[in-house]
C-alpha cells in the first residue's frame, strides 16, 4: 500500500510545475523505498487520469446542452418550444422571417399588455412596435393614464441597444423604468439569437 505522504508530495510537486522523474528522483534520495515511490506514482496517474475523463465528460455534456438550447424557442413567457426553423429542407428561397403581420403584432401586444408582461413585448421583432408594446404594458402595469414617456432620444438609444445586441446603450437612459425595459428588451433578444452580454 502506497504512503499517503508521498502521494501528497507528489501530487503538490507536480501542481508546481515539476517534472514526475525529478520528484521520484528527490523521493528516493529522501531515502523512500524505490516500490513506495512507484506505488505512489501510480496511484497520482490514476487520480489525474480520472480528472481527465471527468472534465471531459463534463466538456461533452456542455456541448450537448448547447446544442439542445440552439434547437429551442424560448418565448419570453417561459414556454419552451422546438425551433423549426433549422428542419426547413426547401431549395426554394425562405420570406423574411423578420417581418411580422400586423395581426401578429397586435395579438402580441394585446397578451402583453393583458397579462402585464412587457417580457411578451420582446417578441416584437420591429423596435419601434417593441417600444410602443413597452409604453402600453408600463402605463396598464402602474394603471395610470399617464403614459411611460419615453422620448425620440430614449426611443432612439434603445433602437440601437436592441439593434446592436450591446446592453451598456440603456446605460445612457437616466429614467430608471425606461432603462429597465431598455435592459430587458435587449436581454430577450440577446438571448434569442445566443448572444453573451
Amino acid at each position: 500500500m502506497a504512503n499517503n505522504a508521498i502521494v501528497d508530495y507528489i501530487n503538490k510537486e507536480s501542481k508546481k510545475g515539476h517534472h514526475i522523474s525529478k520528484i521520484k528522483e528527490r523521493l528516493i534520495k529522501a531515502g523512500h523505498k524505490t516500490r513506495d515511490v512507484e506505488e505512489a506514482l501510480a496511484i497520482h496517474h490514476h487520480k489525474k487520469h480520472v480528472l481527465n475523463i471527468t472534465s471531459l465528460s463534463i466538456g461533452i455534456a456542455v456541448v450537448i446542452a448547447i446544442v439542445i438550447m440552439a434547437n429551442v424557442d424560448w418565448d419570453g413567457d417561459g414556454n419552451v418550444q422546438p425551433n423549426t426553423s433549422a428542419q426547413n429542407t426547401n431549395t426554394q428561397p425562405v420570406a423574411n422571417t423578420n417581418e411580422q403581420s400586423a395581426s401578429e403584432v397586435d395579438e402580441l401586444m394585446n397578451a402583453a399588455i393583458n397579462n402585464l408582461d412587457s417580457n411578451r413585448c420582446y417578441r416584437i421583432k420591429n423596435s419601434d412596435s417593441m417600444v410602443e408594446c413597452m409604453k402600453a404594458v408600463d402605463q396598464a402595469k402602474y394603471k395610470t393614464n399617464e403614459p411611460l414617456v419615453i422620448g425620440a432620444e430614449y426611443e432612439s438609444i434603445i433602437n440601437h441597444a436592441i439593434e446592436t445586441k450591446d446592453i451598456s446603450q440603456c446605460d445612457q437612459i437616466k429614467d430608471e423604468r425606461i432603462r429597465k425595459e431598455c435592459i430587458e428588451a435587449v436581454e430577450f433578444r440577446n438571448r434569442r439569437s445566443g448572444t453573451v452580454t
